[in-house]
């Protein structure tokens, strides 16, 4: 659980840059949004 812990950790990380890259470029959004999806499949199994 702790290795898939340190990548939930680089997920939130992720989705911060995204979010500050949102005022500049909105489609920057929609592949981080992704990216969230995938880390949170990784959470649950």
């Amino acid at each position: 659980m702790e290795h898939c812990d340190n990548r939930v950790e680089q997920c939130d990380s992720t989705v911060e840059q995204c979010d500050i890259s949102v005022d500049h470029f909105d489609t920057t959004v929609e592949p981080c949004d992704s990216t969230v999806e995938h880390c949170e499949n990784r959470v649950e199994q």
